[in-house]
């Protein structure tokens, strides 16, 4: 229990923050809002509704959930006014940038790599490798055949991180040429190119 003293120092410096983040109601909260258009609406509003917008102001009361989202939201619009354009944005391409094939290969080879470390975590529990050079490889072989034939879905796991290996490193291999041929690696991204190329 005492090895984990920098966890619990963690949870009494959340608990501080949260105790100093409640406050008391008053008459101009955002809760009284929300409770005086539920008493002034509840002949239209049904009975979830009207759950849902108490318990929400119960918990903005205590939270205040509504001013921590002004915030993450001003600092995101603010944020994303200083981030540089777009390829789509930059040229002004009559396209909507996220739907364009190419711009998701990024985000596939991201969900390539968490399908690979899930499945190959599963496998990873029942493959016995077969050691050193000139030992027997009967373990991994064995081990192969319980996955294939006897443990349940092994087959489709197997084959999932099979071909997941390979659509992986397609799409990071696409996506590094879509890097370079839309000139997407210049200032000011240089730095992610370099990260990029240092991963490949």
């Amino acid at each position: 229990m005492i090895q984990f003293w920098f966890l619990w120092i963690f949870i009494a410096v959340v608990v501080v923050i949260v105790a100093f983040t409640l406050r008391r109601e008053r008459d101009d909260m955002p809760r009284k809002d929300i409770l005086r258009a539920v008493e002034t609406n509840a002949g239209s509003m049904g009975l979830a509704e009207k759950l849902f917008l108490w318990a929400f102001s119960w918990l903005d009361t205590r939270f205040r959930i509504q001013d921590y989202w002004g915030m993450s939201r001003d600092s995101y619009y603010s944020m994303h006014r200083q981030m540089p354009l777009t390829h789509a944005e930059k040229y002004k391409l009559r396209i909507i940038w996220y739907w364009y094939p190419l711009y998701c290969l990024g985000g596939i080879s991201f969900l390539a790599f968490i399908i690979l470390v899930i499945t190959g975590t599963i496998l990873g529990f029942y493959y016995v490798p077969g050691g050193d050079l000139n030992s027997d490889p009967t373990p991994a072989y064995a081990s192969m055949e319980f996955i294939m034939l006897e443990l349940p879905f092994g087959y489709i796991i197997r084959s999932i991180h099979h071909w997941g290996t390979h659509f992986f490193v397609a799409a990071v291999f696409l996506h590094m040429c879509r890097v370079y041929f839309t000139g997407a690696y210049r200032n000011p991204r240089e730095l992610n190119w370099l990260i990029g190329v240092a991963l490949m």
